[in-house]
């Protein structure tokens, strides 16, 4: 299919997009303007704001930010120290409550979005209503094994991102106004009991904040891991440090390979596709292992070694740095 077939549908639709912040204003206008650059869909952005006076968006800033797919900034007042969990609910009831927006985007005050994201989960839910969670790998891609620009994975655990629909909160509800976290898995885990589907693709987005406030197997973490495991039951699995899981004992995901195309087209693949792919893949895995044993000995010229790298993404050795690894990769072609 053109590509511009389905981009000339995207356009036609509208999103409104919720973002909880607080006291981070500076930062916030920063990813305001790069979502102005990067989105192309008409934009309602609901900021759900925690901050002081002094933090918050004056009225001149509203309206020098209401430009491009951004056609109206809706600032929610919300109590402080409640969490993620309650001002993304309190953003999506209002969006259901005051507007008729089919598409609702959550995603973080620090939070990048890259080219396409919001188009890429909106293309797939638009042609398979059945997923009505889906979410953006974004930066986290690279944890990823066998995940390219066109997979579609099921999971519950969705990433940064992500986009519902209103048939979706309908049908499943809104976040869990208990949970001041992890309200993203609990909302994914709900969506395979409704008959909905839960699932991660590449969709850019880069969360640029690298010291939250807790971490997995910390006591807020787990008590909101006790909750949902108490809610579901043997329905999900959980480790000791707090990961949540289907049980697939207990509940199988659909027999069914999901694709999305160049052309942004969601496709279901066929068993011989299914298996050159996981042949790419494999050949893809020798090739990067091959990459990461040279850059462990071997430094481009887009850096002067791992400590001064400003490319590196993750920590300072050298196979982190993203322009030396793309530079390895050429080589090994």
């Amino acid at each position: 299919m053109d590509k511009s077939k389905i981009w000339n549908k995207l356009l036609e639709l509208e999103v409104a997009t919720v973002m909880p912040t607080m006291d981070r204003k500076k930062e916030l206008i920063k990813y305001l303007e790069v979502y102005i650059k990067n989105v192309k869909i008409p934009t309602t952005m609901v900021l759900v704001d925690g901050s002081l006076e002094k933090d918050r968006l004056s009225d001149f800033e509203i309206i020098n930010l209401t430009t491009g797919p951004i056609k109206k900034i809706v600032i929610l007042d919300q109590e402080r120290g409640r969490g993620v969990g309650p001002a993304r609910a309190k953003g999506v009831y209002w969006v259901m409550e005051n507007t008729d927006i089919e598409y609702i985007f959550n995603t973080e005050d620090d939070s990048q979005i890259g080219e396409e994201c919001i188009e890429r989960l909106a293309a797939v839910q638009y042609q398979e209503p059945l997923f009505g969670y889906v979410g953006s790998v974004g930066n986290y891609t690279s944890f990823w094994r066998d995940f390219t620009k066109n997979s579609v994975v099921f999971y519950t655990n969705i990433g940064i991102a992500w986009m519902l629909t209103r048939n979706f909160i309908d049908k499943c509800g809104n976040f869990d106004t208990t949970l001041g976290l992890r309200e993203d898995v609990e909302l994914g885990v709900r969506a395979w009991k409704n008959g909905f589907y839960a699932a991660a693709i590449h969709a850019p987005v880069i969360h640029s904040r690298s010291n939250a406030d807790f971490k997995a197997g910390d006591p807020p973490w787990m008590e909101a891991v006790f909750k949902i495991k108490e809610k579901f039951g043997d329905f999900i699995k959980t480790t000791k440090k707090g990961a949540i899981s289907i049980n697939r004992k207990v509940f199988q995901y659909p027999d069914v390979t999901y694709w999305v195309t160049d052309d942004l087209e969601l496709i279901i693949l066929s068993e011989e596709k299914k298996k050159q792919i996981e042949i790419e893949a494999e050949l893809k895995e020798i090739k990067i292992s091959k990459v990461k044993e040279f850059l462990s000995r071997s430094i481009f010229n887009c850096c002067n070694g791992p400590k001064s790298c400003e490319n590196r993404i993750y920590n300072v050795r050298k196979k982190d740095c993203k322009s030396c690894f793309i530079l390895a990769m050429d080589k090994f072609k």
